[in-house]
């Protein structure tokens, strides 16, 4: 629940314009994530990759949604 709670955050923190705070975020709930396994990373990863969409990275959110 605790990485469930971080990506909320994250995701939270990302819709206010705070994305340097929002990628922290996200990578300590993908962090927690791990340790339950892979399948639950997927939406943290994502969320990094939608602010670096939304900031208009194109190419370091391609390799992020990969």
């Amino acid at each position: 629940m605790r990485a469930a709670a971080l990506h909320n955050l994250g995701e939270a923190l990302a819709q206010v314009g705070e994305y340097d705070e929002a990628r922290w975020q996200l990578r300590r709930a993908i962090g927690l994530a791990r340790t339950l396994g892979p399948g639950r990373t997927a939406m943290g990863l994502v969320g990094i990759a939608e602010i670096s969409r939304h900031l208009g990275h194109d190419d370091q959110c391609r390799g992020e949604y990969a």
